[in-house]
C-alpha cells in the first residue's frame, strides 16, 4: 500500500523521487567544495573554443585605447601639436582641444566596453562586432578628408593610406577572430 507503481516496470517509493547527489562529499570537504568545479562542468569547459588569440587582441586594442583616452584627456597644446606632427599654431584652437578632450573620453569608454568584451568574446560579439565595423569606417573617413579637404598640406598623402589601410587590416584580423554562430539544433534525437 505504501508503493507506488513507476513506469520503468518496479515500484518506487513515490511519485517523484529528488536524489541529493554530492552533499556526503560537500561536507566532508568542508569549505573548499564550494569554490571547486564538478566533473561535469570541467568536462562541458573544453567542447567550446577558448578564443585565446581574440581575447589578447582585444585587451591589447583596450590598453591601447586607455592610454590614447587618458593622452587625449590630459594632453595641452604643445602635446598637441607633437601627436598631429608639427601642424601650423593657427589650425589648433580651442574648440579643437575641446574636441580631442571629447574623443578622448569616448576613447576611454571604448577601452572599457573593449576590456568587458575580452573577458569573454563569446558573450560580447556585438560588441567584436561593432569594433569591426567601427574601424571600416575609420578606415573610409580619413580618405574622405584626403580628397576633399585640403589635408595634404597638413600630413602626406601615403601616411593617410598607410593608416586606412592598418585599420582595415586590424578590422579583417577582428573578423577573422569573432566567435562564429552556433546553428540552432533540437534537443534530443530526432
Amino acid at each position: 500500500m505504501g508503493q507506488v507503481a513507476d513506469f520503468s516496470g518496479g515500484l518506487g517509493r513515490g511519485f517523484c523521487e529528488v536524489q541529493r547527489t554530492g552533499i556526503g562529499k560537500m561536507r566532508k570537504m568542508g569549505l573548499w567544495a564550494s569554490f571547486g568545479f564538478s566533473s561535469q562542468r570541467r568536462a562541458g569547459s573544453m567542447s567550446r573554443p577558448p578564443y585565446r588569440v581574440l581575447r589578447i587582441v582585444l585587451g591589447f586594442l583596450s590598453l591601447l585605447l586607455a592610454i590614447a583616452g587618458i593622452l587625449l584627456i590630459f594632453s595641452s597644446k604643445p602635446l598637441i601639436m607633437r601627436m598631429f606632427m608639427h601642424p601650423p599654431e593657427s589650425e589648433i584652437s580651442t574648440l579643437l582641444l575641446a574636441a580631442v578632450k571629447e574623443m578622448g573620453g569616448l576613447a576611454l569608454a571604448l577601452s572599457a566596453m573593449l576590456f568587458f568584451a575580452s573577458r569573454d568574446p563569446e558573450r560580447n560579439v556585438a560588441v567584436v562586432d561593432g569594433m569591426t565595423v567601427g574601424l571600416c569606417i575609420l578606415a573610409v573617413t580619413p580618405l574622405l578628408s584626403l580628397y576633399t579637404l585640403d589635408v595634404q598640406r597638413l600630413y602626406p598623402g601615403y601616411l593617410i593610406w598607410a593608416r586606412s589601410l592598418v585599420r582595415l587590416a586590424l578590422a579583417g584580423v577582428l573578423y577573422y577572430l569573432r566567435p562564429r554562430e552556433t546553428h540552432w539544433k533540437p534537443a534530443g534525437k530526432f
